[in-house]
């Protein structure tokens, strides 16, 4: 076994702290590759700087790709402060979020928003994040949370009973960090702007945009994955939303987004062998829809093609000796099937029937 000597650790963490300020100082964009920035993530806890060496941070870039830190040489410890600082150098320009991964399990932890945050080209970008815990006064007036545990990382090691409240508090078992997690989820979105999220019980374990991998979770089961209502698409998770992450192993899950379409039909009573031609407008139609319906047994019933969700102009035109219904518009929903029921007479009166709440008729 081989120890670095304290000369060495000195000289490593002044030359680190020396780019750190002139970096913060002095840099206006010279030297720095095109199109990065530096990123300079600093976050402390407690004046105990409880659990600092163990916190660590997903940093995801606008394609939802996901990077863990920190790793090797970017750490510097500032005792005085209290602080640990992480620097990024030559990360690309682009929109970030960052996503603090606490240990947390007695819930010793206040919960850390997701932050966002934008990496200029030349430039230099600094966080600064004080990660706060629930207060542990005398009183014992905020009690910490228990978890049921389901793998041996999440075993206690020990326990504090407090019998005047009836309180357990428990310490757990720290965990090697040079040893990178062994179980990956591996999310494939067909939809790069749906955001998701992979939760535990009440607990959001991991979120993001779009399609992302190397998400690490612990082997366990009861995991479940819940994907954005996006828009007018329906959305099929396979194989299924609650799933399970195997030891050593990745889990991958599709997330597949569909356009959901709609239709127009046509009922209505007519002579037999009378014609009604059919026009169909909207925003999303390139070319109007049109349909030549003839009456068979004195009715005509016909279907529009699938039509996307949206607004649509129907006209309808009977043969000259029928008096012609007036234009309905409508607002056709995803999954729908609009149904319109005109009455074809030859006097002055009509009427139009629909099961569409939305329809006008001019």
């Amino acid at each position: 076994m081989t120890y670095k000597s304290t000369n060495t650790f000195l000289s490593k963490t002044i030359r680190n702290f020396l780019v750190i300020f002139f970096l913060l100082f002095f840099v206006e964009g010279h030297g720095i590759e095109k199109g990065s920035g530096t990123l300079i993530v600093c976050y402390r806890t407690d004046t105990e700087s409880s659990r600092l060496d163990r916190i660590r941070f997903w940093l995801v870039n606008e394609k939802g790709d996901r990077h863990l830190y920190p790793t090797g040489e970017t750490v510097i410890n500032d005792p005085g402060k209290l602080m640990r600082m992480v620097l990024l150098e030559n990360v690309p320009a682009g929109d970030y979020t960052l996503e603090f991964l606490i240990p947390n399990a007695d819930n010793l932890f206040k919960p850390v928003a997701v932050k966002s945050i934008c990496v200029s080209n030349g430039g230099v970008t600094k966080l600064e994040e004080v990660l706060q815990m629930y207060s542990q006064n005398n009183d014992y007036d905020e009690v910490a949370a228990i978890f049921p545990y389901d793998n041996a990382y999440q075993r206690p090691e020990s326990e504090i009973y407090i019998p005047k409240t009836g309180q357990r508090f428990y310490s757990y078992p720290s965990y090697n960090e040079n040893v990178a997690p062994s179980s990956f989820v591996k999310i494939r979105s067909t939809l790069p702007g749906a955001r998701w999220k992979i939760s535990k019980g009440s607990k959001v374990i991991a979120s993001g945009t779009g399609s992302s991998s190397g998400i690490a979770l612990r082997p366990g089961s009861g995991y479940r994955i819940t994907g954005e209502n996006f828009g007018d698409y329906s959305l099929n998770i396979y194989p299924k939303d609650i799933f399970e992450v195997g030891e050593g192993r990745t889990t991958t899950i599709d997330l597949t987004y569909k356009k959901s379409y709609g239709d127009i039909s046509i009922e209505a009573e007519i002579p037999t062998g009378e014609a009604v031609d059919v026009t169909i407008e909207g925003s999303n139609l390139t070319n109007p829809v049109t349909m030549h319906l003839v009456s068979a047994n004195g009715l005509i019933s016909g279907k529009s093609q699938s039509l996307p969700p949206g607004k649509y102009h129907i006209t309808m035109t009977p043969a000259k000796y029928f008096q012609t219904p007036r234009p309905v518009s409508l607002i056709l929903k995803k999954g729908e099937n609009a149904v319109i029921k005109p009455e074809f007479t030859a006097g002055s009166s009509l009427k139009v029937v629909t099961n569409n709440p939305s329809a006008v008729f001019f």
